[in-house]
């Protein structure tokens, strides 16, 4: 008993020089029925739109129940790598704009997620600002790591297995949602000149359908290396050099030279507008695209800075190591939501209107608050007290925008059925 006694010291205001404290990142996504966990492991800085994360399946099956952030650990699959999650909610939601890399590109890769790859969970790493597995199904490392609020980075190292038929190819799938069937509609094109992708898709989730209108999400994408050739895909069919797509299950690929060993792929979301994910990317690149070196080692030692500053807010000492791993597992959870939501000194509202924000602040949403009230609220209020503040802010934003306090905010909605949101506007 003695031995899982953790002796805890609050740092206010001090930062302490070490790296990132012990983390297994792997607590809270297995479970069953009610003790689900929900957590998706992927990456994101403190707080952060961004939720990079992959998204699971077993045998190409994925139960609703045990995927409300997207992945299980019980699961032998990896569908996609998705940009926005839920963290330990009890319904499916989000995960949109899907990502994966595949070695060929035909009607059965863009089919009933073809593009899914097998997985060995022993090959899988996740700590903070930094995310890899090994894909079986393409023989391509993936790794995950983050810019900054908005913007995720990919990288995807294509092994050479000898086989010369191989080519590499990225697929990015906007239609890709964690809820079943969520996708209302979805759109992505290619600039040529820019060699930029961007798109959107409008969703209708589990928690996000409930407000009657869904949500918007934009995306804007750009490959380190490269095109070969592009084309886009709608239902099974396939349209190669094609520049634009839009529909219920489309999306856009990219190919690149089989000597390229590895691509890197940025891509920055916007809940306002695609121009506005732009300005999102804008404001993340500096983080670590100014500074010499490779550009994804910079990004993941930007992210694992940031969660070593919050961390080591807290001293924790304990005679056995797993609890003091448990402890800090916790602790990294703690800050992982809620959400940024405000982009650019704006929000959007429960209106479905921008509004601004002072600045020096942040608006949130995301918030589990029946369940969090007596835990993490009132942590945060000690260790975090201006995220603290501009939450309870939020909060009453969304009571001025939406004409009732909310139950649950997701993004710029209630969790309540529409109708009954109707009776308080």
């Amino acid at each position: 008993w003695l031995g899982s006694i953790v002796v805890v010291t609050v740092l206010f205001g001090v930062v302490l020089s070490a790296g990132v404290p012990p983390l297994n990142l792997f607590i809270g996504t297995g479970g069953e029925g009610y003790g689900v966990g929900s957590i998706p492991p992927g990456v994101q800085v403190p707080f952060g739109m961004m939720r990079l994360s992959p998204d699971t399946s077993y045998d190409n099956t994925a139960v609703e129940w045990n995927h409300f952030g997207g992945y299980h650990y019980g699961d032998n699959e990896i569908r996609c790598f998705s940009h926005t999650h839920m963290v330990g909610a009890g319904l499916p939601d989000y995960g949109n704009i899907g990502v994966m890399p595949v070695r060929e590109m035909n009607e059965h890769t863009i089919r009933d997620y073809g593009y899914r790859s097998k997985v060995d969970h022993k090959n899988e790493k996740a700590t903070a600002g930094y995310y890899s597995i090994e894909l079986i199904t393409p023989n391509s490392l993936a790794e995950l790591t983050v810019a900054g609020t908005y913007t995720g980075v990919h990288k995807y190292t294509f092994h050479n297995d000898g086989n010369a038929n191989r080519q590499n190819f990225i697929i990015i799938d906007p239609s890709h949602t964690v809820t079943k069937d969520a996708c209302v509609h979805a759109e992505v094109g290619y600039n040529k000149s820019n060699k930029e992708f961007s798109g959107s898709v409008l969703m209708k989730g589990s928690l996000t359908g409930r407000n009657g209108k869904g949500i918007y999400v934009y995306f804007v994408a750009n490959f380190s290396e490269e095109l070969v050739s592009h084309g886009t895909w709608n239902g099974s069919h396939l349209h190669p050099n094609n520049n634009s797509t839009n529909g219920i299950q489309c999306g856009a690929y990219a190919e690149f030279e089989k000597s390229v060993s590895s691509v890197a792929l940025t891509i920055s979301i916007s809940f306002q507008s695609i121009n506005q994910a732009k300005m999102n990317q804008l404001s993340d690149l500096p983080n670590c695209w100014t500074k010499p070196g490779d550009q994804f080692s910079n990004c993941m030692a930007y992210s694992q800075a940031k969660w070593n500053e919050l961390l080591s807010l807290v001293s924790a000492e304990a005679v056995d190591s797993d609890e003091l791993t448990k402890f800090y597992s916790a602790l990294y959870h703690v800050f992982t939501v809620p959400t940024t939501f405000s982009e650019g000194g704006h929000y959007m509202g429960m209106d479905n209107q921008l509004h601004m924000i002072p600045d020096g602040s942040n608006h949130y949403s995301d918030l589990s608050l029946w369940d969090i009230h007596r835990t993490q609220t009132p942590l945060l209020t000690l260790l975090q007290p201006t995220v603290s503040l501009d939450i309870v802010k939020s909060l009453i934003r969304m009571y001025k925008d939406g004409g009732a306090l909310p139950r649950w905010p997701i993004a710029n909605g209630d969790t309540r059925h529409s109708k009954f949101v109707q009776n308080y506007t």
